[in-house]
């Protein structure tokens, strides 16, 4: 890795702290947070999405070689609430997206707070959408306006 990007040395060091839990874009000014790995296609719709939103800082993304705006937490079995709370806050993200009803459980216990799903709001002052499966919410073209909505609520001003 080069010398690119202040963030560079945290993501460096989350990524030592929490190996193959974060990837893509070292800046983190749009965290998508996942239980699982997420398909192809969601994964483009929120490049694509955050790229729309005025997120894009360019960097490689995970082990794709396209540049992507970006930076994915996946918590699989080994990451919870304390270990999310340590890399979002290191992270400092502008905006946060969790794609699955786990996902979103996981962000509210770090936080304490409620958490809504699919309904614009915001965590800490950050803009903050929940999915209940964006995966499978993207599979019908009803589904990608209704995410595409709610993924406008965290436009950059």
């Amino acid at each position: 890795m080069g010398s690119s990007s202040p963030m560079e040395t945290i993501f460096v060091g989350l990524d030592r702290t929490f190996p193959g839990h974060v990837s893509g874009n070292h800046e983190g000014l749009f965290v998508v947070i996942s239980q699982a790995e997420l398909k192809p296609p969601a994964l483009e719709a929120l490049s694509n999405s955050a790229r729309a939103l005025g997120f894009s800082a360019p960097a490689t993304f995970s082990s794709q070689d396209q540049a992507s705006p970006l930076t994915l937490v996946t918590l699989g079995t080994q990451m919870g609430p304390e270990e999310l709370i340590l890399t979002l806050e290191s992270l400092d993200p502008l905006a946060i997206v969790t794609c699955d009803h786990a996902s979103a459980k996981t962000l509210a216990d770090a936080y304490r707070t409620q958490i809504k799903i699919e309904a614009p709001q915001k965590l800490l002052g950050r803009p903050l959408c929940c999915f209940e499966d964006f995966d499978s919410m993207i599979s019908s073209n009803e589904g990608k306006q209704n995410a595409w909505k709610l993924l406008k609520s965290i436009a950059r001003n």
